[in-house]
């Protein structure tokens, strides 16, 4: 709307002013659409050319911001019997470097390609939300004004799987790999349950599970927190939220992608306080966030922060390795850069830090189907039910009259309950009938409907602790209630196995990290508390 007013024509022509009275003669800049900067009196002054190489006999390597000094050497040098060129000091390398990595790199680029092939996925996530919720008549066809009736049977169902298996939580116990080790074995289980409780992983716990259960797959993220521990640090294992994650589209496994993404909204207050060379730069852009679904936030203050993983394969004889690096953006700006500090990889394992755990598996992708998914359709067509129930109901609470013309009465004479004495010619002509009530089997499918739900995904009775009256002796009840939890256990036994490789990589990450000694109390063979301070080597 602000367009054709000549507002940026007069920023422009400021500009030069204040260029010229600060001894400029030339200034420079990247131009989003050449045309439009030629009619202000700019000129194109250079080119650039992609020219793909070949390795050959070359060796090469991914410049990387540890050779801003390298590449100063060989840039003085390239140009030094030139007529004329830009002088670029380290911080101008610095500056171009993150430019290329951040706004026109293969970051932005890559995100873009999963932002694309996620579109749908969150609108599944979305949608098993909205079944748990019970707020599926929103995507359902209906009129106005007709009842929208929810029996919350698969919140229920979910919820009761989940109390099973938030009953039996993981606990981090290491086993010693000899008889020697089982001192040290007792040490660092201690410290690593130091780390979960600082953390409040029980906490991460139940939100893993209902991600689980509901979107089909829950993510948690191993790293470490130097601030932990009143400065001391710690690493940790977290929750993520699976909305927040995006991994390659064409991996069926987190070591095969080519990167990972992780996510966040960031109030650009926050952004300006964290990254005070950056500050008043950031500004909200195009990207979708997920949000509440009733309590909604100003995105035209935030900005959405980005965690790019992704792992190279370095060569170094033998069989090579792989490490993995970091970049931290925001509004197509470069803030942080693992190879800045870790030049060698973020960790030392190379693997990416992230572990995922799927309820029902979908061929060729490592994500998964939860029981929304399953038994969503169950829960609508139950509900769907329940609807022409209350019409059929509603429609049955109030009589109909037929009145014949023959009949010689009057029907608004006929509505008034006042009066004692109607006057007509043929009492035949006037009939009561009624809206006919629905076929049993009707009114007891939607019951049938939710009682499947409830026997398929594990919820019974039973599991819950209640029995047929004829069901008496303590051990009968106790086999149906083991043979009902089969679900839960089956689940908890897969969250298990995730939970101890990330434990691995925990003590690995607190291995390489921590180098400050870390007060632990464990319990001795004897079953004494025993006091110590540990760092792993």
């Amino acid at each position: 709307e602000y367009r054709g007013r000549g507002i940026f024509n007069g920023v422009i022509l400021q500009n030069f002013k204040n260029l010229k009275a600060a001894g400029r003669p030339f200034t420079g800049l990247m131009p989003f659409d050449t045309d439009f900067y030629l009619r202000q009196c700019f000129v194109t002054h250079s080119f650039y050319k992609d020219v793909p190489l070949e390795g050959g006999g070359l060796p090469m390597k991914e410049i990387s911001f540890g050779d801003i000094a390298q590449m100063k050497t060989v840039y003085d040098g390239f140009m030094r019997d030139k007529n004329g060129w830009f002088y670029r000091d380290e911080a101008a390398f610095d500056l171009r470097l993150r430019e290329i990595f951040g706004e026109g790199g293969k970051a932005y680029g890559l995100f873009d390609e999963y932002l694309r092939a996620y579109a749908q996925e969150w609108q599944r996530i979305d949608e098993c939300e909205q079944l748990y919720r019970g707020e599926h008549w929103q995507t359902m066809a209906h009129e106005d004004g007709e009842p929208t009736p929810v029996t919350p049977i698969l919140h229920s169902t979910v919820e009761s799987v989940a109390a099973d298996i938030v009953a039996r939580a993981p606990q981090a116990i290491i086993e010693p790999e000899s008889p020697m080790d089982t001192e040290v074995a007792r040490v660092i289980g201690a410290l690593i349950r130091q780390n979960h409780d600082a953390a409040d992983y029980r906490s991460d716990y139940r939100r893993l599970v209902h991600d689980l259960l509901v979107s089909g797959y829950c993510v948690q993220e191993v790293g470490y927190d130097p601030r932990a521990n009143n400065g001391i640090g710690s690493a940790y294992i977290r929750y993520v939220d699976c909305r927040n994650m995006l991994f390659d589209p064409q991996a069926d496994n987190i070591p095969d992608c080519r990167a990972v993404f992780k996510i966040q909204a960031r109030p650009i207050r926050t952004m300006d306080e964290r990254y005070p060379h950056y500050a008043g730069q950031f500004t909200s852009d195009v990207y979708d966030v997920q949000e509440d679904g009733i309590v909604a936030f100003d995105r035209t203050k935030s900005v959405l922060e980005i965690e790019y993983w992704w792992r190279e394969f370095v060569a170094d004889g033998g069989y090579g390795r792989y490490v993995v690096h970091m970049a931290r953006l925001a509004g197509h700006k470069l803030l942080e850069d693992s190879r800045e500090t870790k030049p060698e990889g973020y960790f030392a394992s190379g693997d990416y830090p992230f572990f995922i755990t799927t309820l029902f598996s979908r061929k060729g992708s490592m994500l998964g189907l939860g029981l929304c998914d399953i038994f969503g359709e169950q829960q609508k067509y139950a509900d769907k039910l329940d609807q022409i129930v209350l019409i059929n109901s509603a429609m049955g609470k109030s009589n109909k009259l037929l009145v014949t013309e023959a009949s010689g009465f009057d029907p608004d004479d006929l509505r008034d309950w006042a009066k004692e004495v109607h006057i007509g010619q043929q009492l035949g002509g006037v009939t009561w009938f009624s809206t006919p009530p629905l076929p049993q089997y009707v009114v007891a499918l939607a019951g049938q409907i939710r009682e499947g739900i409830k026997q398929e995904s594990g919820a019974n009775d039973v599991s819950r602790g209640n029995v047929g009256g004829g069901v008496t002796s303590a051990s009968a009840i106790q086999a149906l209630q083991e043979a009902s939890s089969k679900r839960a256990r089956q689940v908890s036994d897969m969250l298990h196995e995730t939970f101890k490789k990330a434990v691995r990589m925990e003590i690995e990450v607190e291995r390489e990290y921590n180098v400050l000694p870390r007060a632990v109390s464990y319990l001795d063979e004897r079953g004494n508390v025993v006091d110590g301070d540990l760092i792993l080597y």
